[in-house]
């Protein structure tokens, strides 16, 4: 009796071990799909700007475009290409610092450094 209830407690303590280790949150999927969304849509807007920058040089070059007005929109154009380059580049940077963070926290729990496996990893291969 003893045997089992203690062969039981084992199971349900390793289960409760590898259960997060096995599976994956919903959460940072969600995150991370939303990361990769808003990237994928700054990319699409500032191509969208790119084709317009070259449809009014294409209008400028046939004389359908006065100079004042294209180097005006041109002008507007490469600052909202900019602006948006600035816009990935922060959910870029913003995504780095969330997984560097989780990274630190995972460090901090286990006590072993993403780093010091990947070198141990290496010297293994060597051998």
């Amino acid at each position: 009796m003893y045997i089992l209830i203690i062969t039981l407690l084992i199971i349900v303590s390793l289960g409760f071990v590898v259960y997060p280790l096995v599976t994956r949150r919903p959460e940072s999927e969600a995150s991370e799909e939303l990361a990769q969304q808003a990237t994928q849509q700054l990319r699409q807007a500032r191509e969208r700007i790119y084709e317009e920058i070259r449809a009014m040089q294409q209008e400028y070059f046939l004389a359908h475009m006065p100079k004042e007005e294209y180097q005006a929109r041109l002008a507007e154009a490469r600052v909202q290409a900019a602006t948006l380059l600035q816009q990935q580049e922060q959910v870029q940077e913003t995504l780095a610092q969330a997984e560097a963070a989780v990274e630190a926290q995972i460090e901090r729990i286990t006590g072993v450094s993403s780093s010091s496996v990947d070198s141990q990893s290496k010297g293994r291969d060597i051998c």
